[in-house]
């Protein structure tokens, strides 16, 4: 096909790696569809629909963990592998099926998430969300935060609402700076703003969160939809993906990537940060299609796929086009005030 550009990759573990023991097939991921596919959100920045794959997990999203020792005076080791094991636990108490959307917008936080994931024990899900409720609210993250220049505070409420005979509990997350005129704590408040609002909520074997934005809509609409089996329709950009990535589209993971609500989010950011010169403008530009990706791990292999299709290169190409447009006329504005006042800008040497 002319109009897409295909892409695999495949990443080979050495065998007897911990790494070759992470690429194996999970026992939960084979012969079936995704059931959470229909969640997926048209206009999302990025969606992701996979299979719950423990020993993928286990060894490679958990063992990261480790990585936090590298930050120096941050989490002690003992809850590191409290952490751990609670993710582990986590995981093992989950159903076969995840699903997210991330999607991107003018607001502060300038974007927002939506979750969600089967439960096949929900008894140990339960005393699991307690454990990791009970460390955060201890402040164990609180020095990671600190470590990088950031102050964390959080406040969670348990049964803070109820809808449709569901217990929903909320928690509220501000992110500063340590030094809030710094490069970092300028894009911090502009990328987080007063904070995040999280809700969520367990109803009919699915957990089910939602983080920025109308969250308290949001968490209702989804609890309805689960209640009512689910959306009826796959959303339109997902079923493209799927079409375009055909047989590949039933791997153990899929999803969507959009370049040019990525860079809005970008610009977003970088708008709080700017001091000086013309900040990176936003664009007033729909995009009507994505990246779509889909893979898998077995064998000791990882399998990476993507369909890019033409019309989503040139809608980027036309939004950088778009933006240094823009920018050139803020530096053209700028000089423009810069001549009516008389003054002449330092960094032209005069």
């Amino acid at each position: 096909n002319t109009d897409v550009l295909n892409v695999s990759q495949t990443v080979a573990a050495r065998e007897g790696t911990k790494l070759a023991d992470a690429f194996v097939a999970g026992a939960r991921t084979k012969g079936r569809r995704n059931k959470l596919l229909a969640y997926l959100e048209d206009g999302a920045t990025m969606n992701f629909s996979g299979r719950v794959n423990v020993p993928f997990l286990e060894n490679t999203y958990i063992r990261s963990l480790d990585l936090l020792t590298c930050l120096g005076g941050g989490m002690s080791q003992q809850d590191i592998d409290k952490l751990k094991t609670l993710m582990l636990d986590e995981f093992t108490a989950a159903g076969e099926d995840l699903a997210f959307s991330f999607t991107t917008g003018q607001n502060k936080p300038p974007f927002a998430m939506k979750y969600i994931a089967e439960i096949s024990d929900q008894e140990k899900f339960d005393k699991v969300l307690d454990q990791q409720i009970e460390m955060i609210s201890s402040g164990a993250f609180a020095d990671i935060y600190k470590n990088l220049g950031m102050k964390m505070d959080v406040t969670v409420k348990r049964g803070a609402s109820k809808y449709n005979e569901v217990s929903i509990d909320s928690a509220r997350l501000v992110i500063d700076s340590t030094d809030p005129d710094s490069e970092q704590g300028r894009m911090i408040k502009a990328m987080y703003g007063d904070g995040f609002e999280y809700r969520w909520a367990v109803v009919d074997g699915h957990a089910v969160y939602v983080v920025g934005g109308d969250v308290d809509a949001q968490i209702r609409t989804l609890i309805d939809q689960v209640k009512a089996g689910g959306p009826k329709k796959l959303g339109a950009e997902m079923k493209t993906a799927i079409t375009l990535l055909g047989k590949r589209g039933r791997s153990d993971f899929v999803g969507t990537f959009n370049y040019v609500r990525f860079l809005n989010l970008i610009a977003s950011m970088m708008q709080g940060v700017a001091t000086g010169g013309p900040a990176m403008p936003s664009i007033d530009m729909k995009s009507r299609s994505n990246v779509a990706f889909a893979g898998g791990v077995a064998k000791g292999k990882l399998i990476a796929r993507a369909a890019i299709p033409k019309e989503h290169l040139s809608e980027l190409v036309a939004a950088f086009g778009m933006m240094q447009q823009k920018m050139a006329e803020q530096r053209e504005k700028a000089r423009s005030e810069a001549d009516k006042t008389g003054f002449t800008p330092l960094f032209n040497g005069n």
